[in-house]
């Protein structure tokens, strides 16, 4: 499942494994197609 490949990984480690922009990303988040959670460190 692709959410289990893609824990703990940062932003940028997804958008460069997945092939997508930025702005595709936090739509993905948006829509509820992937999860984020931001950790205390940043």
């Amino acid at each position: 499942m692709l959410s289990d490949i893609i824990y703990g990984m940062k932003a940028n480690e997804v958008m460069k494994l997945l092939q997508i922009s930025r702005s595709t990303l936090l739509r993905w988040r948006k829509d509820g197609i992937l999860k984020a959670t931001k950790l205390p460190s940043g």
